[in-house]
């Protein structure tokens, strides 16, 4: 064998082991870039509602219907929410009205906190008119939160559990 060739071969040597290396970091990369892409994705603000554990109509003495629902909202992103809007489209056959909630301090309302990862159990509470309540023929209830990000969820309720008050006419 000639000096070319044995240059030759530590050329094709070298070629070989360069191109392993490049493989290597090729998949270290990909790696690390998932890596970085699942913590962007958990960085970003994100939150569910998870269907209504309790709901109820509750007919009073008074002019107006309170409509409470039990929700548990879970942050699940690694960043502080904080809760923009809230509000109720109650859907009729004909028509359908969209409700604020009630500021009550012990109930979920616009304003509150929902720390990284976790979660919150609050009644929120919307009005209607006793009027409106009987003659929309309701279909469904459809509560919708969404925080300082812009991020919407919203959850349906179908069946609620009235609660009538003595001596309350319907």
């Amino acid at each position: 064998m000639e000096t070319s060739d044995y240059i030759s071969a530590i050329s094709a040597g070298i070629s070989v082991i360069a191109m392993l290396v490049t493989l290597w970091q090729t998949i270290i990369s990909k790696k690390s870039y998932n890596l970085e892409k699942k913590k962007c994705n958990e960085d970003k603000p994100n939150f569910k509602i998870i269907s209504p554990i309790d709901s109820k109509a509750i007919i009073g003495k008074g002019e107006n219907v309170k409509l409470q629902y039990y929700l548990v909202v879970t942050n699940l992103s690694n960043k502080d929410m904080t809760i923009e809007k809230i509000s109720l489209n109650v859907i009729g056959e004909e028509k359908s009205v969209v409700l604020s909630p009630t500021n009550k301090s012990s109930m979920l309302f616009v304003g509150d906190n929902i720390e990284c990862n976790k979660s919150i159990q609050k009644w929120v509470e919307f009005e209607i008119s006793k009027e409106l309540y009987y003659n929309l023929k309701i279909i469904k209830f459809v509560v919708e939160i969404e925080d300082v990000f812009k991020n919407k969820r919203d959850t349906t309720v179908i069946y609620m559990n009235e609660e009538v008050e003595e001596n309350v006419k319907a």
